[in-house]
C-alpha cells in the first residue's frame, strides 16, 4: 500500500490513501474532479464500487452545479444576480435553497457582529479595481462603498420566499457561504445513494463523510502559511466540515505593503494580522462562513465566537508584534490536533 500526499484545497492536506489494483473491497477508491464554482471540486468515494460510487458523484455533482447556478454572482440569470439589479425596487421571489443561504448568512452576521457580511459587494469590487488599478481607494469612494455594507439592510420576507434591499446600490456576494452549502448538499445526496465514507473537496471546502475503513478519523494536514509545501500539523476528523480562509495566497502589495482580499465590512480595508483561519463544524456551509467571520474578528474575539458555539473548533494562524508565527486553538482540538513546532 502506497502512502499517498494529496493537496486537497486551501490550506490542507489528505494524509493518507490507496488507489492500488485488486485492494480490498473496503479500500476500493474512486476519485473525480470537476471545475465548479470557479474552483476545483474533488470527490473522493471508498469501499464501493465503481458503477455506484460514479452515479452517487455524478448526482452529488449536480447539486454543487444547482447550487452555482442559483448564487453565482458571475452568472447574469442567477438568483442572485436578479436580487442585486432589481431587489431595491421591488422583492424577489427566491428558491428555498437560495432563501436558507441568505438567512443564514444573516444570522452569521448577527453572531459576529457584522465580521461576516454578504453586502460586502460593493467593496470587493472596490478593492478589485484598486488591484487591478494598483491604486488605493479614495476616501470618498470607501465612504460610498461602506455606505451600501450593512446585513441589516436586506429584506427576507419568510411567508412569501423573497429577499430585496432597503437601499439601492446594494449587492451581495455568496462567495463566503455558498460553496460551503453546495458541499452539504452534495453530502446529502451521496448519503441518499447510500455512501458511507466519502470526501469532498470544493476549493478548500471540505466534509469527512464516515471514516477510513480499520480507522476512527480521516487525518487531515494543516498547510504552514509560510511555506506552502509544508505541513503545520495534523487535525482528526470524521463526519464533518472543515473550512479553511486565508491571505497568504490571494493578495496584492502597493507601496511596500501587502493588502490581502478578505475585508472587514466594517471599517472596509483588509483585515491585518492573520494568515489563516480552520474551522471545524457540523455542516459545511456553518464552517465555510465562520471562517471568514473569524478571520475578520481576530485572534482574541474569533476564540470568543468559536468558544460560544456547539461542535465548532478553530485554528488560527497569526503573526505576533515581531512577525513571528504564532497558533491558537480552541481547547476542544486538545486530542485531535498535532503541531510540527
Amino acid at each position: 500500500m502506497k502512502k499517498l500526499l494529496l493537496t486537497i484545497g486551501f490550506g490542507l492536506f489528505l494524509l493518507g490513501g490507496c488507489r492500488e489494483v485488486g485492494v480490498s473491497p473496503e479500500n476500493r477508491t474512486f476519485t473525480e474532479t470537476k471545475l465548479l464554482m470557479g474552483t476545483t471540486v474533488e470527490i473522493t468515494i471508498r469501499g464501493e464500487n465503481k458503477d455506484l460510487a460514479g452515479k452517487a458523484a455524478e448526482q452529488a455533482f449536480r447539486e454543487i452545479e444547482a447550487v452555482d447556478s442559483l448564487m453565482s454572482t458571475f452568472k447574469k440569470d442567477s438568483e442572485i444576480s436578479r436580487i442585486n439589479r432589481e431587489g431595491a425596487r421591488q422583492p424577489i421571489k427566491v428558491s428555498r435553497d437560495t432563501f436558507r443561504v441568505v438567512r443564514e448568512s444573516i444570522r452569521l452576521s448577527e453572531l459576529s457582529g457584522g465580521a461576516f457580511d454578504i453586502t460586502v459587494a460593493p467593496l470587493v469590487n472596490l478593492w478589485r479595481s484598486a488591484r487591478k488599478n494598483k491604486r488605493l481607494p479614495g476616501q470618498q469612494n470607501l465612504k460610498k462603498a461602506l455606505a451600501l455594507v450593512g446585513y441589516q439592510n436586506i429584506l427576507l420576507d419568510e411567508k412569501n420566499g423573497t429577499v430585496g434591499f432597503r437601499k439601492k446600490g446594494m449587492e451581495i456576494d455568496l462567495g463566503g457561504i455558498a460553496k460551503g452549502y453546495a458541499v452539504d448538499k452534495a453530502v446529502e445526496k451521496l448519503r441518499q445513494e447510500g455512501v458511507k465514507r466519502a470526501i469532498i473537496n470544493a476549493g478548500g471546502d471540505l466534509y469527512l463523510l464516515g471514516r477510513p475503513p480499520d480507522k476512527n478519523f480521516w487525518k487531515i494536514g494543516l498547510r504552514n502559511p509560510y511555506k506552502k509545501d509544508e505541513i503545520l500539523g495534523t487535525i482528526k476528523a470524521r463526519d464533518e466540515a472543515i473550512a479553511t480562509s486565508g491571505n497568504y495566497e490571494n493578495y496584492f502589495t502597493l507601496g511596500g505593503k501587502r493588502y490581502g482580499h478578505l475585508l472587514d465590512p466594517r471599517t472596509g480595508k483588509p483585515t491585518e494580522r492573520v494568515l489563516s483561519v480552520t474551522v471545524l463544524a457540523k455542516d459545511a456551509l456553518s464552517a465555510d462562513g465562520l471562517a471568514t467571520a473569524i478571520f475578520v474578528l481576530g485572534v482574541k474575539k474569533g476564540l470568543g465566537l468559536a468558544n460560544r458555539l456547539e461542535d465548532v473548533e478553530t485554528i488560527i494562524v497569526s503573526e505576533d508584534d515581531n512577525g513571528k508565527m504564532v497558533v491558537s486553538t480552541t481547547k476542544g482540538l486538545k486530542d485531535r490536533l498535532s503541531l510540527n513546532l
